[in-house]
């Protein structure tokens, strides 16, 4: 696990989040689904347990989930153990218990500190976060359950359900398949990067190549649809943050693309770019991709991820003939024994 600064809980659980930055933001702030469903929420005992992601699909998958109170504050210290049921629709709607696990905090390994567009100055704490992740591998498409117990910081949590969807195949590209060759603008197309950047500061040096110049580079390429300057969550703002960590490790040894998922009009009306929902079934925000050094999909995360994850993704693309052999210095081959 990525090492950070462990937030305290003491006795009962802790929150740490005003309620301007609750998770239960994220499909308002962040984009939500396509088909406009509600995320779905289990809750209990003063805690709410929310279902994150909107593209899980048959085969192994990063099964998020976020944990907060009543009030939409974030809540740490949670320990979740999770059953996965099919509602097998041949056998009159049975539960069916497909597997079990328990599911890790997602850490955040620094502190992050973003602007949003409209001035607002949000502040991340490192550490661990509400966010939990499960890897669990589906094998039916439809109607799962999941039930979800364990305590948080000591105290037991009441049985909680919530239901959710399976599809037979991922919106976004699959691990294995091309990643679309996109013509994103880019510098050379805009008077100011501040139309195509909403952080502050932009980074420029995200923005000089299209996707498809960059999968076709012959160099592993690691693309963010994500935008800090739009997101009230604690999550999606770091993941924009963790995409420039990763850049300004490994700028030179693969190329990093940033894309504003959404067009935001002279009324600051935000909506998703209709050519990233055509051509990478992105409905929602943050995403972000690992494309090898052949133009494939190598790892693809949704809404959050851990520094630890994307350099495992990443870091043994490097170590390919094609992907300029040797080029890991001591330090980033260091980084592999994590």
């Amino acid at each position: 696990m990525t090492v950070g600064r462990r937030l305290k809980t003491g006795s009962s659980y802790a929150v740490v989040a005003p309620a301007a930055l609750a998770l239960a933001l994220v499909l308002t702030a962040c984009g939500g689904g396509s088909d406009g469903a509600s995320t779905p929420t289990a809750s209990g005992a003063g805690v709410r347990i929310i279902v994150e992601g909107s593209d899980l699909a048959l085969g192994p998958s990063r099964f998020l989930l976020a944990v907060t109170d009543e009030q939409q504050n974030e809540v740490l210290g949670a320990r979740l153990i999770l059953r996965f049921f099919f509602i097998d629709p041949a056998a009159n709607d049975r539960k069916t218990l497909k597997n079990s696990t328990s599911a890790s905090p997602i850490e955040a390994t620094a502190p992050y500190r973003h602007t949003h567009v409209n001035g607002a100055v949000i502040n991340h704490m490192a550490g661990e976060t509400n966010m939990h992740l499960a890897n669990v591998a589906f094998d039916a498409a439809g109607e799962w359950v999941v039930e979800i117990t364990g305590d948080v910081a000591g105290e037991p949590l009441p049985l909680l359900e919530e239901s959710f969807q399976v599809r037979r195949a991922s919106l976004a590209p699959t691990v294995g398949r091309p990643a679309p060759p996109s013509q994103q603008p880019i510098l050379t197309d805009v008077v100011s990067i501040e139309e195509i950047d909403y952080s502050q500061p932009p980074n420029p040096e995200t923005h000089t190549m299209t996707i498809a110049a960059a999968v076709s580079s012959g160099r592993p390429t690691v693309i963010a649809f994500a935008s800090a300057g739009v997101c009230a969550s604690a999550i999606c703002g770091p993941a924009k943050e963790i995409f420039d960590e990763l850049w300004a490790e490994y700028k030179h040894l693969a190329n990093f693309i940033h894309v504003e998922p959404y067009s935001r009009d002279a009324n600051d009306r935000l909506t998703v770019l209709p050519w990233l929902r055509e051509e990478w079934g992105v409905q929602d925000q943050p995403w972000l991709f690992v494309v090898d050094s052949a133009g494939i999909v190598s790892a693809k995360f949704q809404v959050a991820a851990g520094l630890d994850e994307l350099e495992a993704a990443l870091l043994p693309l490097f170590a390919a003939p094609d992907a300029g052999g040797d080029g890991l210095t001591r330090s980033h081959q260091s980084l592999t024994a994590r």
